[in-house]
């Protein structure tokens, strides 16, 4: 059979883009239980040290062509817009499922999933100045900034200001990428490369006694989650090598040709977006009590898929349309050299 190769990107992307997303929902429904079992915790780190990492780098990946007119009156019209839309929503459903806590609208402090669009509003904005040097430097700036940033204690959730340095270099190497690194993935490196570079990242987590979720969020300075902050460097450092070793295994593994999933991997932001109200309001009921049990682990996992399926369909897309925007998509459409 054929190879279908870097031209039909939205197939690759696509894939790319709905396995993603089922790894994140899957990873919100797991997180209650990973004290109650050693290989679902590593298995939960397994997953958030690349899932969200390879998000960004291809949303970079889709921003060549940043420099063009209108182009930050779209940003404004497909990232601040829904931005704020979804906080007072999800302001209105904390109230429903809590009425004792008084409803409350903080645009500077985003709701939970919500600090990806505050991130990715940033992201884009760092382009016009970070395009400014050679590549190699603005990558290695990115990168030393983020490091820096762990040391500075006001840097924290407030305005995903953390995040938006800690994961701004995946999505500066994802802005200078171009079909070239993408073809050379597709058609150089061979499939069992992906599963080793996955095995490695697997034992390397599964022999850290010491990693905690924080490592992996990047959403609060070094002192928050280590017992020595002085350290907080090298394991920001050693977290990138991870992530970008997991990035590297799963973009070999993406399938390239259509299949019957590729579809959803268009509507992904609606799921992003969408599956905390199943997510909290699951977290409000006594199944997160439960005790992990086989069958309650494949019952999460039934669980990701049908909601990511679901809130991926054209139906929920077309209802949802409104409150994104027809501007969500436009950065997919640009040129990619």
């Amino acid at each position: 059979m054929k190879k279908v190769v870097t031209a039909d990107r939205e197939s690759y992307f696509d894939n790319a883009k709905f396995m993603l997303i089922l790894l994140v929902v899957f990873g919100h429904f797991m997180q209650p239980y990973i004290g109650d079992n050693l290989l679902l915790e590593d298995l939960y780190y397994f997953v958030f040290t690349f899932h969200m990492p390879a998000f960004v780098l291809i949303s970079g990946y889709f921003t060549k062509g940043f420099r063009r007119a209108g182009y930050l009156k779209k940003l404004l019209k497909s990232i601040v817009f829904p931005y704020i839309i979804f906080e007072i929503i999800y302001a209105g459903f904390y109230y429903l499922i809590d009425s004792s806590q008084a409803l409350k609208i903080d645009l500077l402090n985003p709701e939970w999933s919500l600090w990806f669009l505050v991130s990715l509003f940033c992201w884009h904005l760092g382009l016009f100045i970070f395009t400014k040097l050679p590549a190699s430097w603005s990558i290695l700036l990115s990168f030393g900034i983020s490091v820096a940033v762990g040391y500075i204690d006001s840097i924290n959730h407030i305005m995903s200001l953390s995040r938006t340095f800690v994961f701004f270099p995946f999505f500066l190497v994802g802005h200078f990428l171009t079909k070239k690194h993408i073809r050379y993935v597709q058609e150089q490196c061979r499939k069992w490369w992906g599963i080793v570079l996955f095995f490695i990242l697997a034992t390397l987590i599964q022999q850290n006694d010491v990693m905690n979720k924080y490592w992996v969020f990047g959403s609060q300075p070094y002192d928050h989650f280590l017992d020595d902050p002085s350290f907080g460097w090298l394991v920001r450092i050693y977290i990138y090598c991870l992530s970008f070793m997991g990035i590297l295994a799963f973009l070999i593994l993406v399938p390239q040709k259509m299949f019957f999933f590729t579809k959803w991997g268009r509507n992904t932001i609606f799921t992003y977006l969408l599956h905390g109200f199943i997510v909290k309001g699951l977290r409000t009921t006594s199944l997160t009590d439960a005790h992990l049990t086989a069958p309650l682990f494949l019952g999460l996992v039934v669980l990701s898929l049908l909601t990511t399926v679901l809130l991926s369909s054209n139906l929920v897309s077309q209802l949802c349309r409104p409150l994104i925007g027809k501007k969500w998509r436009f950065a997919l459409k640009n040129e990619t050299e």
